[in-house]
């Protein structure tokens, strides 16, 4: 059973909230609440939000597009001072870590095309990657479940 938005509390639960833009500060707010629990200091908690908010922004706007949903999230402790980010939803499937191997900066944008043209796509997912210390994709024929995992040390 999920708690629901509005009892934001450090239970061993997820937190359910509705999959829209309008819920991505308190989803943000709760996975920023976790890091400060755990001890993290200002400047990583900066890169776990960033890495949240991009993960969270490509779920709803890509795995809800035309249809409403829940995304569950749950932040624990695991080990000595290492948060785990656990984010499930029924959207659309889509595994980050196989998009990802296709995606290559320098190509992404070139010199010859003007930035606003440039393609932009999978940087969010590349910025996931470098600033969590682990980052896994699983999805059970229902589930998208995206475990992104940041080392206090």
């Amino acid at each position: 059973m999920s708690t629901k938005v509005g009892e934001m509390s450090h239970q061993n639960n997820p937190l359910e909230f509705p999959a829209k833009l309008e819920y991505l500060y308190e989803m943000l707010t709760y996975i920023k609440q976790s890091a400060t629990n755990i001890g993290f200091a200002n400047t990583l908690i900066s890169k776990i939000e960033l890495a949240g908010e991009e993960a969270l922004v490509n779920i709803i706007s890509h795995g809800y597009p035309k249809k409403s949903g829940t995304i569950h999230i749950h932040c624990k402790q695991i080990e000595e001072g290492a948060l785990l980010i656990i984010i499930q939803d029924d959207g659309t499937p889509f595994n980050p870590l196989e998009a990802i191997k296709n995606f290559s900066p320098s190509e992404a944008t070139n010199d010859e095309e003007p930035v606003d043209d440039a393609q932009i796509g999978g940087y969010g997912i590349f910025f996931i990657i470098n600033m969590m210390d682990h980052v896994d994709y699983k999805y059970d024929g229902k589930k998208n479940t995206l475990i992104l995992r940041k080392n206090l040390a």
